[in-house]
């Protein structure tokens, strides 16, 4: 969505429209290929995403890997770019892990 407005959550949509309709509104602010960390900012669309079934969300990605590959491709080529020849070396920061007392899904 970030990448290409044209592409639909159709999958997320039809099972949880209005946390898909959230991660709609906050994706574009939130997508940066340079950097993942963007989104653990936002707590509205990590909720969002929490509250999405691990399925539905597994089928949606399945959608845009088998049905839209040229973007999925734009979106894993931006995430490479940034880590092979990083425009800016200010970008590239240390990794680190913060202790939390909320443990998210996917974190180990």
């Amino acid at each position: 969505m970030a990448m290409d407005p044209r592409y639909r959550l159709d999958i997320m949509a039809a099972a949880d429209r209005p946390n898909t309709t959230t991660i709609q509104a906050h994706a574009k602010a939130d997508y940066s290929g340079r950097r993942v960390d963007f989104m653990d900012r936002d707590l509205v669309i990590i909720a969002a995403l929490e509250a999405l079934p691990d399925d539905v969300a597994q089928r949606q990605w399945f959608d845009l890997i088998f049905k839209h590959p040229a973007l999925y491709l734009r979106v894993r080529w931006e995430a490479f770019a940034g880590l092979f020849a990083t425009p800016v070396i200010d970008w590239c920061l240390p990794v680190y892990r913060a202790s939390t007392p909320q443990r998210r899904r996917w974190e180990p």
